[in-house]
């Protein structure tokens, strides 16, 4: 508090433009950080919704063509009859290989040739004979992952399922259980071997590359960042235990990290597809963003605090002069203060103040004469105690003078004066006298009369 009380006026102005300023800044910039990291937060919500929905787009159509060669391989009829094969006896290898040999031809003559990602299609019969093609993507997959596969399939399965085998986790397998058109026998199981890196790559091609998508149903999960397959298993549980809505964006916080994820089913394979984006990038564009405004905010601060110091100093000197003049006046050399011309207030305090010293001035002259008059009446009125005091002290020297003569008429008369002029000095100092006194007195006034004219 006496800190306070002690501040000056300049640091006082200083500070307080400096301090409303840096406040109404932070509010400012409160709200632009908030106003932003929702525009950002919208924004990305609108960004991976949108990027989610192309890749989901490439995951269909990537089955959508899986599922159209089926039906290729099934009306060749070198397959189909091999499909429709009860007979336990072996076929021999060179059929074998025409047959092969005519799975490639219908490979080649899909779209998927193209895209480089397959690695290799396997067809087995009901005799669980494996037929199988090795593609241009790598050299063809030994078949025991299809045996595996084959072995935990549901026969009655109609559906197109994907599966990765915890023996094989390089590449990814859509299986579809193949049924004759007559009866809806099961006749066989068609294999086709992805690479999943490839295929992966492919389907998040144009995708953030800070963003990864994961794929899970209850049988596997897979990532297209293998870093992340902890975060997509968090995610998985997650949605377990509380399914999300179609294309649900939310933000979660996966393995003590928070992300914005986005999730949605493809019905078609029973497989539920989710884009998952790192939130620390969101707050690295705000904070980029927010570089450039802080770095206003600061120069702003300081022009701020500048211009308060200038304000300070523009407004206090003609404080300082006047106080420095009035310090002049009080030891006696100037008589008024000189005109302030910078500020109308401070020229209207002037003439107040100089009006103030002309009026202590009159003051000051009138009460002096009126303690030189009380002086004088003070000497006066000792002169006049003094003089009866004198007179008195005579007059009795002289009726004692008288007396020693023997001269008792003098000296009756002495002493008549004497107290008559008593009598009349006491008086004026009274209001009222009593009448024995005023009898007195004019007895001694007419003895005084008689001695003066006799008769």
């Amino acid at each position: 508090m006496k800190n306070i009380k002690n501040l000056s006026l300049r640091s006082f102005i200083t500070v307080t433009v400096s301090l409303i300023v840096t406040l109404i800044l932070l509010c400012s910039f409160s709200f632009y950080y908030i106003r932003t990291d929702r525009i950002l937060t919208t924004s990305y919500e609108n960004s991976i919704t949108s990027q989610f929905s192309q890749v989901n787009q490439k995951i269909r159509d990537q089955i959508d063509s899986i599922d159209s060669i089926i039906p290729l391989y099934v009306s060749n009829a070198s397959i189909s009859r091999i499909l429709e094969n009860t007979s336990p006896e072996s076929m021999s290898s060179e059929r074998k290989i025409a047959i092969e040999k005519q799975m490639t031809d219908v490979y080649y003559s899909t779209p998927l040739s193209a895209k480089n990602f397959t690695n290799g299609i396997y067809i087995l019969n009901g005799q669980e004979e494996v037929f199988r093609i090795s593609t241009s993507a790598s050299p063809a997959r030994i078949p025991s992952g299809s045996y595996e596969i084959l072995r935990n399939m549901d026969k009655k399965e109609h559906r197109l399922v994907c599966r990765i085998l915890p023996s094989d986790e390089d590449n990814i397998y859509f299986v579809r259980n193949l049924f004759d058109s007559n009866m809806g026998r099961y006749n066989g199981t068609f294999i086709i071997a992805l690479d999943l890196e490839k295929w992966l790559a492919y389907c998040v091609s144009g995708l953030d590359p800070s963003w990864f998508i994961c794929l899970y149903d209850s049988d596997m999960n897979i990532s297209s960042n293998p870093e992340m397959t902890e975060q997509c298993r968090a995610l998985q549980d997650t949605f377990q235990e509380k399914p999300a809505s179609p294309s649900a964006f939310q933000e979660l916080t996966l393995c003590s990290e928070e992300y914005f994820t986005a999730v949605q089913d493809i019905d078609k394979i029973h497989l539920t597809a989710a884009v998952i984006a790192p939130k620390r990038i969101l707050f690295q564009d705000l904070n980029s963003t927010l570089k450039t405004y802080l770095l206003l905010l600061v120069c702003t601060v300081l022009i701020a605090l500048l211009t308060a110091v200038i304000i300070s100093r523009a407004v206090t000197r003609p404080i300082d002069n006047m106080v420095s003049h009035i310090n002049q006046i009080s030891n006696g050399e100037p008589a008024r203060l000189p005109p302030m011309r910078m500020y109308r207030e401070f020229q209207i305090w002037a003439d107040a103040f100089n009006q103030m010293l002309k009026q202590l001035d009159i003051y000051y002259n009138d009460n002096f004469q009126k303690q030189l008059l009380l002086k004088s009446s003070e000497i006066r009125a000792l002169q006049s105690q003094m003089n009866p005091h004198f007179l008195f002290n005579v007059l009795n020297t002289v009726a004692w003078k008288a007396q020693m003569s023997d001269n008792e008429e003098i000296y009756q008369m002495i002493i008549s004066l004497g107290e008559f002029l008593k009598i009349n000095t006491l008086s004026r100092e009274k209001d009222y006298v009593r009448l024995a006194q005023e009898i007195e007195y004019v007895k001694f006034y007419v003895y005084l009369q008689q001695m003066r004219f006799e008769d």
